[in-house]
């Protein structure tokens, strides 16, 4: 996310996660200039970073990011042109990085999170930047935020989720400073603050967040709509239109299969027995063109012939 001349972001296995639904509006206090949020997705057991860049040419005055999962503050750094956070400093050189896991639900109260910050800001990471002067160097160790995750009571978090909870401690790559820099927030100036917030994909489909794309499907031709739709009944090739003749060769009924009669129709429900009708009178119009005739057997009416009477059918 970006606001002005501040980018944040999440990533996981060095890549910054797909944000979904991002929106900027006023803060929540009047301290707050503006409040960025977005959604990302989340995965059981991936460990992930929080970065800030801070965008100006000349980065005066300087500027700090406090780092709160899920409602409890966690840890601050410059923002300078690239700075990020992955984790708990532990003694040693040690650092416990940032997990994503399964929320746990409870139905003993007394086992769960009470703390009304935590419940509201549960799945989000925040960061919160303000302005800031340096006022020294200070060697004496910085108390360590409490930070743990405790269940959360079922009637509260239906469902579930994910939060954020303290890897294994490991061995920080990079040495860092024994001393900390000791800052004072500059007052009058405005906070910018950016929240993501993360949930399984599933659940973020669920609710539509992230929407799938579907491939467009093709429109069936009306030669093949009616055989699409009932498999019951096959078509015949098309005549060729060279031939104008009606001596041309026929299916027989084993060909064909079953037969198809306009009284079908009634088969059918209300659309494809329009389809039908349209189809049998394009058939016949097709015939009538290429001049193929279907001749009926000569049946005389009763009573036009006697018995013993003699037809005379030669020519006078």
């Amino acid at each position: 996310m970006r606001f002005d001349d501040l980018e944040v972001w999440v990533e996981v296995d060095g890549q910054p996660l797909k944000e979904y639904g991002t929106r900027t509006g006023p803060g929540d206090t009047d301290k707050v200039k503006s409040k960025t949020t977005c959604y990302v997705a989340s995965s059981r057991g991936k460990a992930f970073k929080v970065g800030v860049r801070d965008l100006r040419a000349r980065q005066m005055p300087e500027r700090a990011a406090y780092l709160y999962l899920d409602g409890s503050y966690v840890t601050s750094r410059f923002s300078s042109s690239r700075s990020l956070m992955d984790g708990c400093t532990m003694p040693n050189g040690l650092v416990s990085p940032f997990l994503f896991a399964d929320m746990k639900l409870t139905d003993e109260t007394r086992a769960c999170e009470t703390d009304p910050e935590r419940i509201r800001n549960m799945g989000t990471v925040k960061i919160s930047v303000d302005f800031v002067e340096r006022r020294g160097v200070s060697s004496a160790p910085s108390a360590r935020p409490e930070f743990k995750s405790l269940p959360m009571n079922e009637r509260v978090k239906k469902g579930g989720g994910h939060c954020a909870v303290l890897g294994e401690p490991v061995l920080r790559t990079q040495s860092r400073r024994k001393d900390r820099d000791v800052v004072e927030t500059i007052k009058g100036m405005p906070v910018i603050e950016f929240v993501f917030s993360y949930a399984p994909e599933d659940w973020l489909r669920a609710k539509n967040i992230i929407t799938a794309t579907l491939n467009p499907q093709p429109i069936p031709s009306t030669s093949n709509a009616l055989k699409r739709r009932n498999p019951n009944i096959e078509t015949t090739n098309k005549p060729n239109k060279s031939l104008k003749t009606s001596t041309q060769s026929r299916p027989s009924q084993a060909d064909t299969g079953i037969k198809i009669e306009l009284h079908d129709d009634e088969l059918l429900e209300a659309d494809d027995a329009r389809l039908l009708r349209q189809l049998a009178d394009k058939i016949k119009n097709k015939k009538k063109a290429q001049g193929i005739v279907k001749f009926e057997p000569l049946v005389p009416d009763a009573g036009l012939l006697r018995r013993g009477e003699v037809i005379d059918l030669t020519d006078d």
